[in-house]
């Protein structure tokens, strides 16, 4: 880690490998840090891992490999917090557009 860090992005379990990280451990020290975390959770799923429950900031997943796998679309989800999506898009929550770009569906695990 350097001084200047403001991001960890980690995937848990690996893919390949399927190491797993210790994604408490990492939110404590990205979060002491002044830094976010950011998990890729497309392998383990929202079934079997609650990043946010572990103190991530933000939750990625690749829909391609569950929507085609063979590579003739693209897709994607990220979440977040509110306040999160909206700071790092920098938009501004007074503007009603907003809503186009952040869908409110309740708050998010340990938000």
């Amino acid at each position: 880690m350097r001084p200047n860090t403001k991001t960890f992005f980690l995937e848990s379990p690996t893919n390949p490998t399927l190491e797993i990280v210790d994604i408490a451990e990492v939110a404590k020290i990205a979060h002491a840090a002044g830094a976010t975390l950011v998990v890729d959770n497309v392998f383990a799923t929202p079934l079997f891992q609650s990043p946010f429950a572990l103190g991530a900031d933000c939750v990625v997943y690749s829909a391609t490999k569950h929507i085609d796998g063979q590579g003739r679309c693209l897709g994607g989800v990220i979440l977040g917090s509110e306040k999160f999506i909206l700071e790092c898009a920098n938009l501004d929550p007074a503007d009603r557009s907003v809503d186009l770009a952040v869908q409110r569906l309740g708050p998010a695990e340990g938000s």
